[in-house]
């Protein structure tokens, strides 16, 4: 769903804006992925797996997406 994405570029757009204002050294892009929510936890018992397994699978198809 391309909502999804907005964030992403929102944040991406204010990095890059603050960065060009006040440099490279004092401005850190840092995001947060939930990791522990009752449908993550429900798909790792049906499938059996340990949660990490449901999430690492997850990032990686939103990082490329997002790349």
């Amino acid at each position: 769903h391309i909502g999804n994405a907005r964030p992403a570029v929102v944040f991406d757009v204010l990095f890059r804006l603050l960065r060009h204002q006040f440099g490279k050294k004092h401005v850190v892009y840092a995001r947060n992925f939930t990791d522990v929510d009752d449908k993550i936890n429900a798909a790792a018992a049906e499938q059996g797996v340990p949660i990490n397994t449901i999430t690492n699978k997850y990032k990686a198809i939103y990082r490329q997406d997002m790349g």
